[in-house]
């Protein structure tokens, strides 16, 4: 799995982690933003399963991704104002900050929060201005509802809303809605995970906070595959796969830090220092390392971000020094 893990993360951006495998777009100052390769099977999936006569329509789904583009980007440019580069990783809920030459702290993520909420809220009274919810004493508009879109644009075109510029308002409304409510739960990777880990570990024990916030993040996601499940909204259910799955993964990364440390805890025998062969195009390639000193950055690396924080190079290295102060 290792090798196939490898293989795929090297015909990608990142590295042997799934959680940064993602595809280059572009890049903005010192941010390099990447696409993950869930968000582009996800955009697949999205105008594949509008294709059904039952379904909403290409047009429709084609408006929706348009408009998905252009609010991840708002939040995407908010979020990344209060950090100094790094790499922006698009996934479907949104970009997520993998590597930042600068820690924007609570209020980068509390912005990226508010901004998703004004753009839902500036979206439904721009609709109701327009009259397309109705007057104040009827019953609350399907087209409210952001988990069916198919029974939203139908209510939202009888109501007077059917031109694309109805069909683009409700997008950006519903959009907006759905990034709030996720960014909200503490799974991996959304803000809400962010802000809850900051919270726990605010006395210094960032292991810790993090194993609690992802186990928090699990509950949520199940809460939300479930509450798809009662309510027969695919999206949902998916959506609370995906936040279990990366959560998941990232509690297992987090998990292995302490048996390396375990395993690497005593020097190995003639001395403190090996030469440990680099990746092909390595520029440092079979030099030899301070392996205590490069043992402690690396570890200390993975306690601020995980094993999926690390490069190739540095992986390699692990694995070299693990396996030689093992085999003794």
């Amino acid at each position: 799995m290792t090798g196939r893990s490898s293989l795929i993360g090297a015909g990608l951006s990142g590295g042997e982690s799934p959680l940064v495998w993602g595809v280059r777009v572009a890049r903005l100052g010192r941010t390099d933003v990447r696409v993950h390769l869930v968000t582009v099977v996800w955009m697949a999936a999205v105008l594949l399963s509008s294709l059904p006569r039952d379904a909403i329509g290409l047009g429709y789904a084609g408006i929706g991704l348009v408009v998905w583009c252009g609010v991840v980007a708002v939040r995407g440019l908010a979020r990344g104002a209060c950090r100094r580069g790094g790499v922006a990783l698009v996934w479907p809920i949104g970009a997520v900050w993998e590597d930042s030459g600068g820690d924007g702290g609570w209020v980068c993520d509390v912005g990226g929060l508010c901004v998703t909420a004004v753009i839902a809220v500036g979206a439904a009274i721009a609709m109701w201005g327009l009259g397309w919810l109705g007057s104040g004493g009827q019953a609350i508009p399907a087209a409210l509802n952001p988990l069916v879109p198919g029974a939203s644009l139908v209510d939202l075109a009888v109501r007077g809303g059917g031109g694309a510029g109805a069909v683009a308002l409700w997008w950006t409304y519903a959009i907006g809605v759905v990034l709030t409510a996720v960014h909200c739960v503490p799974a991996r990777p959304t803000d809400g995970a962010r802000l809850v880990e900051r919270w726990l570990g605010r006395r210094g024990d960032g292991i810790s906070a993090r194993r609690r916030t992802n186990v928090a993040g699990l509950v949520g996601a199940g809460l939300i595959a479930l509450g798809g499940v009662v309510l027969g909204s695919t999206p949902a259910i998916g959506l609370g796969l995906l936040l279990g799955v990366v959560t998941w993964w990232d509690l297992r990364l987090i998990s292995m830090p302490e048996e390396l440390a375990m395993g690497l805890a005593q020097p190995p025998l003639g001395g403190d220092r090996a030469e440990v062969p680099g990746l092909p195009g390595d520029e440092d390639a079979g030099k030899e390392l301070p392996s205590q000193a490069e043992l402690d950055r690396v570890l200390e690396k993975i306690a601020e971000g995980g094993m999926a924080s690390l490069s190739r190079r540095e992986l390699r290295f692990l694995k070299a020094e693990t396996a030689r102060r093992r085999d003794g």
